[in-house]
């Protein structure tokens, strides 16, 4: 088992362990410096597991198959909000998904995958049953309508 926690102060705790009792689990941290983490994901390969991770400025990928925490930066954008990152479902093969303003973008430990083209400020996404779903703030201008008027903004 793998769990993983990202502190205020850029760390991540990584805790592995199957059983409490026989005490057969280990805790590391990794230090990412003095950034904010945004979004977490675990990814099995065969044997290896990897923790895909956001911060505002980087998407990174850490090889956790060694006793040493191995760190490689997939794309020197991050994203800025929390929610902004998920893992896909088996459709797009469980890749981490990432929102920015200009698209959203699909990563797979050796780097960037492809992309989609979706435009706006996105503060939610997520796969629910092989469909992504992004939730982002509304930009057009509604009008404002009081008594007996109609006026722009």
């Amino acid at each position: 088992t793998l769990m993983a926690i990202a502190f205020l102060d850029g760390t991540i705790g990584i805790h592995r362990g199957n059983d409490i009792h026989k005490g057969t689990q280990r805790t590391s941290f990794i230090s990412m410096g003095n950034t904010t983490i945004n979004g977490l994901s675990f990814k099995q390969f065969g044997k290896g597991a990897y923790l895909f991770l956001t911060t505002t400025e980087l998407v990174q990928v850490v090889d956790l198959c060694g006793k040493e925490a191995k760190i490689h930066t997939l794309d020197k954008h991050g994203c800025l909000t929390l929610r902004s990152s998920c893992q896909a479902d088996l459709s797009q093969e469980f890749q981490f998904v990432v929102a920015r303003d200009e698209a959203v973008y699909f990563y797979h430990k050796e780097g960037r995958g492809h992309c989609l083209a979706i435009e706006g400020d996105k503060t939610f996404i997520e796969f629910f049953r092989g469909y992504l779903v992004v939730v982002s703030r509304d930009t057009k201008t509604l009008p404002t309508i009081r008594a007996g008027c109609h006026k722009e903004m």
